[in-house]
């Protein structure tokens, strides 16, 4: 399974979206980091968590 998987570098790129988002949501440094990941990659983030509702950017699957 891990064959599958591909490590994303915390690129310039991610880093600008990160800061957009910390300026338009009150959210925690790495749910930024994930939500600009995501943003970024355009692979959609899957979650139970409920903070990432509030982020109106990118695709979030609330499983």
């Amino acid at each position: 399974m891990l064959k599958n998987v591909e490590i994303i570098g915390f690129s310039d790129e991610i880093k600008e979206a990160c800061i957009k988002l910390k300026q338009q949501y009150s959210i925690k440094t790495p749910d930024t980091i994930i939500a600009a990941t995501s943003i970024i990659t355009g692979i959609p983030f899957v979650s139970g968590d409920s903070d990432f509702e509030e982020i109106k950017h990118f695709d979030f699957i609330k499983v």
